[in-house]
């Protein structure tokens, strides 16, 4: 409790809200007594989004460098097969 006082002392506006938590060796997420910060866990779609969305963009980024290479590639054994090699 003494955190939660510390808190609203340094932060007057702050709003807490009360969440489901994952407790350690639990798979559905309740409201617990006594919770713990080592032991209990918030999930929420907020914090992975982010993640999701910068692993799409790090995907799509591989995908247009693999293709821009394939391209090129394609490209300089053209060349090479109609030149004999020669630049």
């Amino acid at each position: 409790m003494a955190k939660l006082q510390d808190a609203k002392r340094l932060c007057p506006e702050l709003v807490v809200v009360h969440v489901a938590t994952y407790k350690e060796g639990e798979k559905e997420p309740g409201y617990w007594d006594n919770v713990d910060t080592r032991t209990h866990k918030v999930y929420s779609p907020c914090f992975t989004a982010p993640h999701n969305v910068h692993l799409s963009l790090q995907v799509g980024l591989f995908l247009s460098l693999q293709s821009a290479l394939e391209s090129n590639l394609s490209l300089f054994r053209s060349h090479w097969t109609t030149t004999g090699g020669k630049v």
